[in-house]
């Protein structure tokens, strides 16, 4: 994954709408990930121009939880690097509550820089 300052990872199943609300504000050192798990509103989001230079929609299998669970692998596999920035989790989804806490407890990790918001706009 290419550098960034800070990363919103979208959660595309969980009101990826108001959760893409602020994004015109985001710096251009910033990265939005947009995951979801139909092709159709990946098609759609181009569509509407929301993918951009800096702006990515992943599409993942189709399962229970199967968009959260990517979000976790990703946080899991950036969290101990020294060079992560900020990372926010952008959904309305309360079950990444646990995984949050336990990475900032485990690699004292502050609040400013991993936390869940319900928007991007929340997040700045």
């Amino acid at each position: 994954m290419k550098k960034y300052k800070r990363l919103f990872l979208i959660d595309g199943d969980s009101f990826v709408y108001q959760a893409l609300n602020g994004m015109n504000r985001i710096d251009p050192e910033d990265k939005i990930l947009i995951l979801v798990s139909d092709e159709a509103l990946r098609s759609k989001l181009i569509q509407k121009g929301y993918v951009r230079q800096n702006v990515g929609v992943v599409v993942v299998k189709p399962g229970k939880e199967a968009v959260d669970n990517r979000i976790k692998g990703i946080l899991g596999n950036l969290i101990n690097q020294e060079n992560r920035g900020c990372i926010f989790i952008i959904s309305h989804d309360h079950g990444y509550y646990k995984q949050i806490n336990r990475y900032r407890t485990k690699y004292g990790v502050h609040a400013d820089t991993l936390d869940l918001k319900k928007s991007i706009q929340a997040a700045l």
